[in-house]
């Protein structure tokens, strides 16, 4: 994700469950958001842009709120919220985001690797959901990230962050990882079958396997976790 861009995605299904809708939803939706933060036309944010098309194309709808145009301070760790009832000490954007954090059923979390980690914005965020960080539970998680190293590790420890989070999330399950190596150049992925990977991904949200998909594409497979049952991909 781009330091000047945080994207949210806020996606609806329909559903039998009950919905956490914040857009004219009704109990026959579930609401599903997509959280990253990527520069606008950055290789993160091109991918999540296909995983949004993808979830789409499912029969999702989708709301994508730039974040770039939002404020959200970093976390002051006064825990003015924990006596003012999850009320922050800042009054910025970072309230609405979080509120839609809590009534969505997913969230993807995506960034490019930065110094082996995720970019500041998106980290200010995730520190800011402290605020009412036990409302913020029984989420589905999908992870993308990008970077111009070739080498698949580099991206562990990005990884480590966004699952970092997912670990203080009560009830948080782990969904689906896509990790593009080797782009470096805003768009370079754009030439890689990461991109029919991030669609295939968002497609297969509430209910689709991955494994249907691996024969479309040109390289690299679908591999599940034994342990979390999550697919992950690294192009």
């Amino acid at each position: 994700m781009r330091f000047k861009l945080y994207d949210k995605i806020k996606l609806y299904q329909h559903h039998n469950a009950d919905a956490l809708c914040c857009q004219g939803g009704s109990h026959e939706q579930e609401g599903i958001d997509f959280v990253w933060q990527s520069p606008e036309g950055g290789n993160s944010d091109i991918l999540c842009d296909e995983f949004l098309r993808g979830a789409q194309d499912a029969g999702h709808k989708a709301e994508k709120i730039r974040v770039a145009e939002k404020k959200v301070a970093p976390c002051s760790g006064c825990y003015y919220c924990s006596t003012h009832g999850g009320a922050c000490v800042h009054k910025d954007d970072m309230a609405d985001i979080l509120q839609k954090m809590i009534d969505a059923d997913v969230i993807v979390l995506a960034s490019p690797v930065y110094f082996y980690s995720i970019s500041a914005q998106l980290k200010a965020v995730i520190d800011r959901t402290v605020a009412r960080w036990l409302e913020v539970k029984d989420k589905e998680f999908y992870y993308i990230t990008t970077m111009a190293d070739e080498e698949k590790a580099s991206a562990d420890t990005t990884l480590t962050c966004f699952r970092g989070y997912a670990d203080c999330v009560e009830g948080a399950v782990e969904k689906g990882v896509l990790v593009a190596c080797g782009v470096y150049e805003p768009g370079a992925v754009r030439n890689t079958s990461a991109m029919a990977q991030a669609y295939e991904m968002g497609k297969c949200i509430n209910g689709g396997k991955l494994d249907d998909f691996t024969g479309n594409l040109q390289t690299g497979k679908w591999n599940e976790n034994p342990q979390t049952g999550a697919w992950h991909m690294v192009h």
